[in-house]
């Protein structure tokens, strides 16, 4: 069980690093230079917190941090994409969103078994 887990976080971390990443290439193209950078710094973060992920460290602070910061700058964008009136892409990144909070509550219960 413990192996899926991880699986399933290490999955999400890389998902959102290649997500974040494309996307702030795709905004700062748009001359959204701001927003575009804040992505690719998410990006980034997501990439140097998968190391820690493999390495089955213990109770990190700064991973529960990335992970919220991933939910923040996905739902942004999701809105970010309804104000520009796109129509569909903005759901894939709501799914983005749910995902990271399920790998966040996954990464929980994976550091405090005991957690309900």
């Amino acid at each position: 069980m413990k192996n899926n887990k991880t699986k399933f976080i290490k999955i999400s971390i890389i998902l959102n690093a290649v997500l974040f990443i494309l996307s702030g290439i795709s905004f700062i193209g748009s001359s959204k230079l701001l927003f575009g950078m804040i992505q690719l710094v998410a990006g980034f973060f997501n990439l140097m917190l998968l190391p820690s992920v493999m390495s089955q460290k213990s109770k990190n602070i700064v991973t529960y941090l990335v992970y919220v910061f991933n939910i923040i700058v996905a739902v942004t964008i999701s809105i970010d994409y309804f104000d520009v009136g796109k129509k569909y892409i903005q759901y894939a990144w709501i799914i983005v969103a749910l995902f990271s909070l399920f790998a966040l509550i996954k990464y929980h219960k994976k550091i405090n078994p005991t957690a309900p």
